[in-house]
C-alpha cells in the first residue's frame, strides 16, 4: 500500500495498517504495565494530547473508567475526530477543563509549558497516583521537572524510561 502525506497526520487504522502503530515510543506503551498493577478501573487525564493514541492504546490494554483529554493541539482535532469515531469508549472525554476531583493517572503530553501545566494540573492527581510524560530528553522538559519538583519540595524518585518517558509516584 502507497501513502502519501505526513503520517503524524495519519489514523490510527491506517499506520496499523502500514505497521507503524503503536509505536514502542509512546508515553502508554511505558506506563501500562504500572497502570496494570492499580487493579482497579483507573482515572486518566491527558493534557496536550493529539490524536487520542495514548486513549486508545491505554484503553485496549488497561482498566480504564475515565480518560479525559485537556489542552487539545488544534491542528490534530481532525485526527482526533477521525480516531474516535467509532465510539473508542463512553470512557473517552475531551474538555476544556478537568472533569474529575481527582485522577490517577496524568499524561504531559507536551513540552511547551511544562512547568506551568504541572502547576496547575498537579493538585488533580491524587495521592499514590502517577504523573508523567514524554521528551526527558531535551532540556527543556528535565528543567521544567526539576523546577516544578524543587519548588514543591518533591523528593521521590523520578523514573526514566527508554530515555524519554519519565514518571514518579505522588508522595
Amino acid at each position: 500500500m502507497m501513502m502519501f502525506g505526513d503520517p503524524d497526520f495519519f489514523e490510527i487504522k491506517t499506520l496499523k495498517q502500514m505497521g507503524l502503530w503503536p509505536t514502542e515510543k509512546m508515553v502508554s506503551r511505558e506506563l501500562a504495565p504500572y497502570i496494570r498493577r492499580m487493579n482497579k478501573p483507573v482515572s486518566i487525564l491527558e493534557v496536550g494530547h493529539k490524536k487520542g493514541e495514548n486513549a486508545i492504546d491505554l484503553m485496549e490494554n488497561c482498566n480504564v473508567g475515565l480518560y479525559q483529554g485537556v489542552k487539545q493541539v488544534k491542528e490534530y482535532e481532525p485526527v482526533l475526530q477521525k480516531n474516535t469515531k467509532d465510539g473508542v469508549s463512553p470512557a473517552f472525554v475531551v474538555t476544556d477543563e478537568p472533569i474529575g476531583p481527582e485522577f490517577d493517572v496524568i499524561i504531559f503530553d507536551c513540552d511547551t509549558n511544562l512547568e506551568l501545566f504541572l502547576e496547575q494540573y498537579y493538585p488533580y492527581l491524587r495521592k499514590g497516583g502517577i504523573i508523567c510524560g514524554n521528551g526527558h530528553d531535551t532540556m527543556r522538559v528535565k528543567a521544567a521537572i526539576t523546577t516544578f519538583r524543587r519548588k514543591n519540595k518533591i523528593s521521590v524518585p523520578i523514573n526514566v524510561a527508554t530515555g524519554t518517558v519519565w514518571f514518579w509516584y505522588k508522595p
